[in-house]
């Protein structure tokens, strides 16, 4: 007989990606998965960078002038090309390491170092590779397998927000859509 949280598991739209990853031990203190990671705070600026990136897509389509369209979409770019910079330079000086990480909606797997408990609730800081899109957020670990010198852990996000929720999945869509043009 299956185990509801296994079906759970796989009823929701899952996906391997690459991203650096690291963990903290949740206290008491600290209210925002933010909090924890002071190093890694300009990354969170990255969502809101996307956002208002679209913002200037919406707005670029609607206008005629080719040439201040083409300017518009030239600035975007640069910003864009500065920002990963400075997120790639914030995550070299963190000495994070990408790895695969399964991820879903309502959670994700990854290989740790270090030893966590079953039950622990922790905060997560995840930064996916190549568009540096960055989550933070409460996770409970579920299960932990030990492989080789290294843990596998699951993790399930906890007090994850609506709008974490669709932005996480509007970057696993857009990473699917990117994988199959990278293929054909």
């Amino acid at each position: 007989m299956s185990n509801p949280q296994e079906n759970e598991r796989r009823d929701t739209f899952r996906m391997e990606l690459d991203a650096y990853l690291t963990i903290a031990k949740k206290q008491q203190l600290e209210s925002q998965p933010i909090d924890y990671f002071r190093d890694l705070e300009a990354l969170a600026l990255t969502s809101e960078f996307d956002a208002v990136k679209q913002e200037i897509g919406q707005v670029s389509e609607r206008i005629k002038d080719l040439a201040a369209k083409k300017s518009i979409e030239l600035l975007s770019s640069q910003l864009d090309i500065l920002s990963k910079l400075q997120t790639n330079q914030i995550l070299t000086e963190q000495s994070l390491i990408t790895q695969k990480i399964s991820i879903s909606e309502g959670g994700c797997a990854a290989t740790l170092s270090n030893k966590v408990n079953t039950g622990d609730v922790v905060a997560l800081a995840i930064v996916f590779t190549p568009s540096y899109f960055s989550l933070f957020v409460f996770a409970e670990v579920i299960t932990i397998t030990p492989v080789q010198n290294r843990f596998k852990v699951h993790f399930k996000f906890v007090e994850l927000t609506e709008r974490q929720k669709q932005t996480l999945l509007k970057h696993m869509f857009q990473a699917q859509t990117d994988a199959k043009k990278s293929i054909s």
